[in-house]
C-alpha cells in the first residue's frame, strides 16, 4: 500500500462499498484484503482496458495514416486511383473489425430512424389537424343544413300565408265590390 495507485485503489473500494451499502471498516482483515486483491485485478484490466480502447480509436485506417505508415506521398495515394481504391477497399475491410466502426454506422441509422420518427411524428400531428378541422367543418356544413332547413320551412310557411293573404284579399275584393254594389242605390 505504499504505492500511490494502491491509496486510489483502496479509495475507490471504500467507496463502492459504501455505495453497495458495506461497511468495509466493520469487516474483518481477511475480507478487506480480498476486496482489496479483487479491486486491484479489476482496475488493472479496467487500464488495461481503457488504453487498448484508446489504441483502437488511435488506429484507425485512413489514407492518411497509410500514407504516414508507408512513407508515400498523400498526394501520390490521392491521385493514383488504383491506390486510392486498394486503401479505400481494405478500410472498409478493417472498418468491420472495429467496435468504433460500428458504433458510427448505429449512429448514423439511430439519427435516419429519428429522422424518420420525427417526419411521422408531423405526419400524424398533420393527419389529427386535418381530422379535426374535417369534423369542425362537418359539424358547420350540418349546422347550416338545419339552417337552410329551417329557413326553407319558414319560406314555405310564409308562402302559404302569401297564398291564403291572396286569397282573402281577392275574397276580400269581391266581397267589397259585391257589398258596393248593394250599397249603391239606383235613381228612379
Amino acid at each position: 500500500m505504499d504505492k500511490p495507485g494502491a491509496v486510489n485503489i483502496e479509495e475507490q473500494l471504500k467507496s463502492i462499498c459504501t455505495e453497495l451499502g458495506i461497511d468495509y471498516d466493520n469487516l474483518k482483515p481477511k475480507t478487506q484484503n480480498h476486496l482489496l486483491n479483487i479491486e486491484t485485478a479489476i482496475t488493472n484490466r479496467e487500464s488495461k482496458y481503457i488504453e487498448l480502447l484508446h489504441e483502437l480509436k488511435e488506429n484507425k485506417v485512413t489514407l492518411s495514416s497509410v500514407s504516414d505508415d508507408t512513407k508515400i506521398s498523400r498526394q501520390t495515394l490521392y491521385n493514383n486511383k488504383e491506390l486510392k481504391a486498394y486503401i479505400n477497399f481494405r478500410t472498409l475491410q478493417i472498418d468491420e473489425l472495429n467496435p468504433y466502426h460500428r458504433i458510427d454506422e448505429l449512429k448514423e441509422k439511430i439519427n435516419k430512424l429519428n429522422e424518420k420518427l420525427e417526419l411521422m411524428i408531423n405526419r400524424d400531428i398533420d393527419t389529427e389537424i386535418l381530422r379535426n378541422e374535417n369534423e369542425f367543418l362537418l359539424e358547420q356544413i350540418k349546422n347550416r343544413d338545419n339552417t337552410i332547413n329551417r329557413m326553407n320551412e319558414q319560406n314555405m310557411e310564409m308562402e302559404r300565408k302569401i297564398i291564403e293573404l291572396r286569397k282573402g284579399t281577392v275574397n276580400s275584393n269581391s266581397n267589397k265590390s259585391i257589398s258596393k254594389s248593394k250599397v249603391v242605390t239606383l235613381p228612379k
